[in-house]
């Protein structure tokens, strides 16, 4: 049953049920584009028989970024290294997803130069204190 096709919904299918979980290997430039590192690590995953690509974790704002060398997806700046990415996963054989992520309060300011939030303000042991999170103008 692993090696049998996965079809999605959609009618988008894969391979195979062999899925590369997303994996936290810090491997972008510091702005969030992909580095030769990470294509080259994501291309074998794929080359070597996974049915399923998934990138680790990627942020969707400059302030949600969690850890340095995390890939994002905030800027269409970062379109090319993208692109690159999904057609070598496609050449490979294999579907290629990203994990959308946002750090949140565990966004720290030191990383984005931007002070971190969530739901209410709230401040972790150990932790910088994260503001409440603003209604967007659009719905002001």
């Amino acid at each position: 049953m692993l090696l049998e096709p996965l079809s999605f919904r959609n009618g988008v299918r894969a391979r195979n049920r062999a899925w590369l979980a997303p994996l936290t290997n810090m491997q972008s430039h510091a702005d969030g584009s992909l580095s030769d590192d990470e294509l080259r690590f994501l291309e074998l995953r794929a080359a070597g028989g996974f049915g399923v690509v998934e990138t680790c974790a990627a942020h969707i704002a400059l302030d949600g970024q969690g850890w340095p060398g995390e890939p994002g997806v905030y800027d269409d700046g970062l379109l090319p290294g993208l692109e690159r990415l999904a057609s070598t996963i496609v050449a490979a054989g294999a579907l290629g997803l990203v994990q959308l992520f946002h750090g949140g309060l565990r966004s720290p300011a030191k990383l984005t130069g931007q002070t971190p939030w969530s739901a209410s303000a709230v401040q972790e042991p150990g932790a910088e204190l994260a503001r409440e999170a603003r209604r967007p103008t659009f719905l002001a």
